[in-house]
């Protein structure tokens, strides 16, 4: 019986921000959100608009449905390649919840990996 203390669902959240954030077409969120729900043993409907995300999640209790902001951000690449590397291995079974929602962290938490001086000489080349 899923409760709501069950770290599987948070997790669906967290990766929906995490995915708009980092510039992930809507349609991309929908779908990689689908799979990790079916990795992690959930049924679920998503629908991802520019800034939001709508999470519905069938438990044994019901339907809990969610709106999640989408955070605003500029697109990174490879911060995208990295989260959608996490929604894979959560999918696969590879990572539990609680390992996923540290590896979000520290992706979100990075610094971008070039500094403003060498994206003005980069423009400028």
């Amino acid at each position: 019986m899923m409760t709501l203390s069950d770290p599987r669902v948070p997790l669906l959240h967290e990766l929906a921000a995490a995915l708009q954030h980092v510039g992930t077409p809507p349609g991309r969120v929908e779908h990689t959100l689908d799979e990790v729900a079916g990795g992690l043993g959930l049924r679920g409907s998503f629908f991802a608009l520019p800034a939001a995300v709508l999470v519905s999640v069938e438990t044994d209790e019901g339907e809990r449905t969610r709106v999640v902001p989408a955070p605003t951000g500029e697109p990174d690449l490879a911060a995208l390649e990295a989260v959608r590397a996490v929604c894979r291995d959560v999918a696969q079974g590879c990572l539990s919840p609680e390992e996923a929602r540290e590896a979000l962290t520290g992706i979100l938490a990075s610094p971008a990996p070039f500094g403003p001086a060498l994206t003005v000489v980069s423009f400028a080349w």
